[in-house]
C-alpha cells in the first residue's frame, strides 16, 4: 500500500513509463499468442493437405505386393496404406485400406470404414461430397448402386476434401479387396526415417515405382513460420529493452527530483539499503502494473477479435509464461543502478539540493 501511495504521489513522473511498458510488453506478449496461433493454423493446414504423407505410386502393375509390404517391414515403417484408384466417368473409383487414419478428413456425416470392414469385406462405401450430391443426398444406412452392384453408405466426406494426392470431392471408397481392373496402384505412408528412391532400388526396378515425398517442403514451411516469428519476437523485445531504458532514465531523474525526501528519511534513521529497497521496489511496481495493464489488453483484444471474427485464440502460456518472466527479470535488473545511487544520497547533498 505505501509503494502504491509512492506511485501516486509520483504519478507525473512514472505515468508515460508505464504506459511505454505496457505498449512493450503488449507488443511482445500479442507476437507470441499471435505467432502461435498462426503457426498452428499453418501446421492444420499443412495436415490437411497431407504434406507429411508420402506415397509409393506404383508403374508396373506386375510389380508383387510382397515386394513392396518387404520393404516397409525391412525400414521398420508400420503405418502404410493400400490405394487403388480407377478413373470412371466424371468420379473416381478408390478401394483402399483405412486411409483415415493417414489422412484428416472431415465428415458431412458418418464415419470411413473400420479394418473390420475390410477384413471381411463388407459391401459398405463412402462417398466424396459431388457424388453424395449426384446421388440425390442418399441417407446414411441407404443402398445405392455403383458399377452394378449394391452398397450400404456409412460416411459422407465434407465438400472441398481435398490434398496433395487426390481430390476426395470426386471419389467413391470401397474396402480394400474390390478389384475394378486396371487401377492406379500406389501406397500412402508415414516415416519417421527419410526414405530415398536408393533405399527402393533392392526390391524394385527404378522403372516400376514413383516416390513422391512433401517431407523437404514440410520442414521448409515450419522452418520459415519459426523464423517469421522469432524475428518478430526479436524486434519486440528490443521494443520492451528500449523501455526499460526509460525506466532507468526516469529513475534517475527522479532521484534529483526526491533527494530532499531521500535526505528526510535518512535523518529519520532510513539506511542506505531501505532506499535501495525503496526505489528498486518502485521499479519492480510498475513492471508489475504494466503487465497488468498489457494483459488486460490483450485479453480485450482476443475477446473482440472472437466477437467480430469468430476467432478463438488462446495464449499458450508455457511461452508466454517464460516471456513474462524475463520481462520481470529484467525489469528488475535495470532498476538496480538507479537504487543504489538512490541509496547513495547523503543527507548533506540532500540539504544543499
Amino acid at each position: 500500500m505505501f509503494l502504491l501511495k509512492q506511485l501516486y504521489y509520483q504519478r507525473k513522473f512514472h505515468l508515460l513509463t508505464l504506459l511505454a511498458n505496457s505498449v512493450a510488453i503488449f507488443l511482445l506478449l500479442s507476437v507470441q499468442t499471435f505467432s502461435d496461433y498462426l503457426l498452428e493454423q499453418l501446421q492444420q493446414q499443412l495436415e490437411s493437405l497431407a504434406i507429411g504423407v508420402e506415397t509409393i505410386q506404383i508403374i508396373n502393375n506386375n510389380v508383387s505386393d510382397k515386394n513392396i509390404e518387404m520393404f516397409f517391414s525391412d525400414k521398420g515403417i508400420d503405418e502404410f496404406y493400400h490405394f487403388n484408384l480407377k478413373e470412371f466417368g466424371d468420379y473416381n473409383l478408390v478401394n483402399c485400406d483405412n486411409i483415415a487414419e493417414i489422412f484428416d478428413f472431415n465428415y458431412y456425416m458418418g464415419y470411413f470404414f473400420s479394418d473390420y470392414q475390410i477384413k471381411y469385406n463388407d459391401n459398405v462405401v463412402v462417398l466424396g461430397y459431388q457424388l453424395y450430391e449426384s446421388y440425390s443426398y442418399p441417407q446414411i444406412g441407404d443402398f445405392i448402386t455403383i458399377n452394378g452392384a449394391s452398397f450400404k453408405l456409412i460416411g459422407v466426406l465434407k465438400s472441398d476434401t481435398s490434398n496433395l494426392y487426390f481430390n476426395a470431392d470426386k471419389c467413391v471408397f470401397f474396402p480394400n479387396g474390390y478389384d475394378f481392373g486396371n487401377m492406379k496402384r500406389q501406397y500412402f505412408f508415414r516415416s519417421e526415417i527419410v526414405v530415398e528412391e536408393s533405399d527402393l532400388e533392392y526390391y524394385l526396378n527404378n522403372n516400376d515405382y514413383l516416390l513422391v515425398s512433401q517431407k523437404e517442403s514440410q520442414k521448409s514451411f515450419e522452418i520459415m513460420g519459426s523464423l517469421i516469428k522469432n524475428i518478430l519476437l526479436s524486434l519486440s523485445f528490443i521494443a520492451v529493452i528500449v523501455a526499460f531504458i526509460g525506466i532507468i532514465n526516469n529513475s534517475l531523474s527522479n532521484i534529483d527530483l526526491r533527494k530532499q525526501e531521500i535526505g528526510i528519511k535518512k535523518a529519520m534513521g532510513a539506511t542506505d539499503k531501505d532506499i535501495y529497497k525503496q526505489f528498486l521496489s518502485e521499479v519492480v511496481l510498475i513492471i508489475l502494473l504494466s503487465l497488468l495493464l498489457s494483459l488486460t489488453a490483450l485479453y480485450l483484444v482476443l475477446f473482440l477479435m472472437k466477437v467480430t471474427l469468430s476467432w478463438t485464440i488462446i495464449p499458450n502460456w508455457d511461452n508466454c509464461g517464460d516471456l513474462l518472466f524475463a520481462v520481470v527479470l529484467l525489469g528488475a535488473i535495470c532498476g538496480i543502478y538507479p537504487a543504489i545511487k538512490a541509496g547513495k544520497v547523503s543527507i548533506i547533498s540532500a540539504i544543499r539540493h
